[in-house]
């Protein structure tokens, strides 16, 4: 040592070209380690991320195999068409800086009056209302509308899988104020007794928006939430079926298994953007190589951080999956708050500095939030089918005051019923509600039919009311399934 600094002094200096070699073997060497230390680190990760996916059997690789380009087909082109008379141009969501437009020229009064016939929580909902001309105004073209659609195949809008966080999803703007029409002409027919007309409107309403679950896009998918959750107020007002809960059954399984690989397809679109940065692997590569030596170091290390975090977020949503499975089995809570938890422990953890936020916010997916209110819907659409059976059972049985009933939604969990005096109402109480179900920010306050505290009851059509009784015949709606929309029931 004592020679080393008497090599690198001149008197008390240290001899300058001896120090800057020494510096920049010291950076290099550093530099070196760190790189590699990070390469190693990354491998790990990754090769964690891919076991997790595997661990679940469902290998990221044979996934994306899987998937087809889909072009959208000629019913949808002619959907569209039908759609015109309504203000509607196109189905699909404007691309992200344009306005969104010829969502509809839907007047206001449609929404309110749904929204207050849903409040109503009764067999009919009697309000006087601005609807009925708007509705009266446009009967032929919802007749052809709901003709074309019951007789053609169902809807497909196109789906580009390499197209990835740029995929064009279906217009949730137009999907909802369309579909509010025909939720109003329903609840108008039903108002004049006319079963038959309102299951025709809501099997049609459903199965031109059919398309969006099938798609493994999270976005699509809960825009079909939305639009299901829209109709169980009509469909609560229909006739009993009962085939009903046992199809719902078959239903809560096969959506919350498309909603398994739409968390699978965001992973491996968010894979996607990160391999490239925003563009191509190709493109990142060569920007990165044609860079002055500085900034190649800045992106290299920036990537680095982007790829680390992108494998803890493949690891969440392998987690994600893995608890929705197991959970949903057993659990009433159905493994929110464990996916809460997974959220917060694989957190990001390298990419939140300011020149990543905009890329790296797609780590950052509510997927959570998008499990409870599918399940949320869920309910609603089996709160929906035990009115229908409760009043099934207040019309041939009005001394059976109550009655429990099995939720095919919610594991462990009934649903009570309790009538009110002389059969004109029910009560229904969910026992034991899970804590989910009163989430205000993701599920609103009214969201439900009727309280699943069994505190507010739904009240039927008067047994003795005549003409005024909304009529229950035998096959009371179309193709015979009845009051069941068609398109509700499984495919076989």
């Amino acid at each position: 040592m004592q020679k080393l600094r008497q090599t690198l002094k001149l008197g008390d200096s240290v001899h300058p070209g001896y120090a800057a070699a020494i510096a920049m073997v010291v950076c290099v060497v550093f530099i070196g380690t760190a790189a590699l230390g990070t390469h190693l680190y990354i491998i790990r990760c990754r090769q964690d991320a891919v076991a997790a996916w595997a661990g679940i059997s469902r290998p990221m690789q044979q996934f994306a195999t899987r998937l087809r380009h889909i072009q959208e087909n000629e019913s949808l082109r002619v959907l569209t068409h039908d759609l015109k008379p309504f203000g509607i141009e196109s189905f699909y969501k404007a691309p992200p800086g344009e306005e969104e437009k010829a969502k509809g020229n839907i007047p206001a009064a449609i929404s309110d009056f749904v929204e207050k016939a849903t409040a109503a929580a009764a067999d009919r909902s009697e309000l006087e209302t601005e609807a009925r001309s708007y509705v009266a105004q446009h009967r032929h073209d919802l007749d052809r509308l709901y003709d074309g659609v019951l007789n053609r195949e169902a809807p497909v809008w196109t789906f580009v899988p390499d197209d990835g966080m740029k995929l064009r999803p279906p217009s949730f703007l137009v999907a909802r104020n369309i579909s509010r029409v025909i939720c109003a002409d329903a609840l108008l027919q039903i108002d004049r007794g006319d079963a038959q007309g309102a299951a025709r409107a809501v099997e049609a309403g459903l199965k031109a928006t059919a398309n969006f679950e099938e798609q493994p896009i999270i976005f699509s998918q809960m825009i079909r939430v939305a639009i299901e959750a829209l109709y169980a107020p009509v469909i609560a007002r229909l006739p009993d079926d009962s085939e009903a809960l046992g199809n719902l059954a078959i239903e809560v399984k096969r959506k919350r298994e498309k909603w398994r690989d739409a968390l699978q397809l965001e992973t491996l679109s968010v894979q996607q953007l990160i391999a490239g940065m925003g563009s191509s692997p190709e493109d990142l590569e060569k920007k990165i190589r044609n860079a002055p030596t500085r900034a190649r170091v800045e992106l290299t290390l920036l990537h680095a951080l982007l790829e680390i975090d992108c494998d803890r977020f493949t690891r969440r949503m392998a987690e994600q999956v893995r608890i929705s499975r197991d959970a949903g089995i057993s659990d009433p809570d159905l493994g929110i708050r464990e996916m809460n938890d997974k959220a917060v422990a694989y957190a990001p953890r390298f990419s939140a500095i300011p020149r990543l936020t905009a890329i790296s916010t797609a780590f950052r997916l509510e997927t959570t939030r998008a499990w409870i209110r599918l399940n949320a819907m869920l309910l609603l659409r089996e709160q929906a089918e035990i009115i229908r059976s409760s009043r099934r059972e207040a019309r041939n049985n009005a001394s059976a005051r109550r009655s429990e009933y099995p939720s095919v939604v919610i594991p462990r969990a009934k649903w009570r019923t309790t009538q009110g005096d002389g059969s004109e109402s029910v009560s229904l109480k969910l026992t034991p509600a899970p804590a989910w179900t009163a989430v205000g920010d993701v599920i609103p306050s009214n969201f439900f039919l009727r309280p699943l505290d069994g505190s507010k009851a739904w009240t039927f059509d008067h047994p003795n009311a005549g003409d005024r009784l909304l009529r229950y015949p035998e096959a009371a709606s179309h193709n015979g399934h009845q009051g069941l929309p068609r398109f509700l029931l499984p495919t076989p």
